[in-house]
């Protein structure tokens, strides 16, 4: 049996990096405009699908809110994350 034992720790492991009030807004907005594009993506492949299904000559286009999408679902996130 082979016994395995760590003298030190890294302290980046053991320790958390404080991170400022623009960091956190960046990463909720980037985290929210990810899911703004994918839900843009998703519709315009339900609108391709369904174009296909009925044999429909002309492929729709989605709208594109994905900025004031986007802009509404960090609001929620930044709350959410504000408030723990």
């Amino acid at each position: 049996m082979q016994i395995i034992s760590y003298t030190h720790m890294n302290k980046s492991n053991t320790q958390k990096t404080g991170k400022s009030g623009y960091e956190i807004r960046w990463e909720v907005l980037n985290k929210a405009l990810e899911m703004a594009d994918g839900r843009y993506h998703f519709s315009q492949e339900a609108l391709r699908y369904e174009a296909e299904k009925t044999n429909k000559g002309a492929l729709p286009i989605a709208p594109d809110n994905r900025v004031e999408e986007a802009m509404q679902i960090a609001e929620k996130l930044y709350k959410f994350v504000e408030s723990k």
